[in-house]
């Protein structure tokens, strides 16, 4: 292991674990941290073992924007959620922007249905057990907004191991 390998890690986890957490408690993803999580693609390319392959992670980002305007045009997810999961597309890389994009969507579908799942429970499991109408978290209140960037970020930390400029050239030990 190279000492550029625990920086390309950091640039990469990092924004990622960021969105994930303001996402879930403040319901949006600050654009400071999407723009670091873009600026780290360069640098980790750089600072990579293997040669980095531009055209590839160009493409990826290329589909994923693409995808990610579909998604906010049909208002399925939100625009900075949305940017993010096209980034993370960006850095996988052509080779594995499908294994991102199936493992994101499932995750996405799990966590929209065990959302919806409580919104639908908790409000009556209140007034059985004598609550009344207690105020429910605020992930679980009507008209909330489902953290996807939860699903897209761990589909993105999942992909960690996978990342193309951790790779190793071909002949090298």
């Amino acid at each position: 292991m190279t000492w550029g390998e625990p920086v390309i890690v950091a640039l990469y986890a990092l924004p990622l674990l960021l969105a994930m957490g303001t996402d879930l408690m403040f319901a949006r993803i600050p654009w400071v941290v999407v723009a670091a999580f873009a600026a780290g693609l360069p640098v980790a390319a750089l600072l990579g073992q293997a040669p980095a392959a531009w055209l590839g992670h160009g493409e990826a980002l290329g589909l994923g924007a693409a995808a990610a305007a579909l998604l906010i045009l049909a208002r399925a997810m939100n625009r900075r959620t949305a940017v993010l999961a096209a980034l993370v597309a960006g850095w996988q890389g052509m080779d594995q922007i499908l294994s991102f994009a199936m493992l994101a969507g499932i995750l996405g579908a799990l966590l929209a249905f065990g959302v919806f799942g409580t919104r639908l429970v908790l409000p009556p499991l209140f007034r059985v057990m004598g609550q009344g109408e207690a105020p429910l978290p605020r992930l679980f209140a009507p008209g909330a907004p489902v953290p996807y960037a939860m699903a897209v970020g761990l589909a993105g930390l999942l992909m960690t191991p996978r990342l193309p400029f951790l790779a190793v050239p071909d002949g090298a030990f």
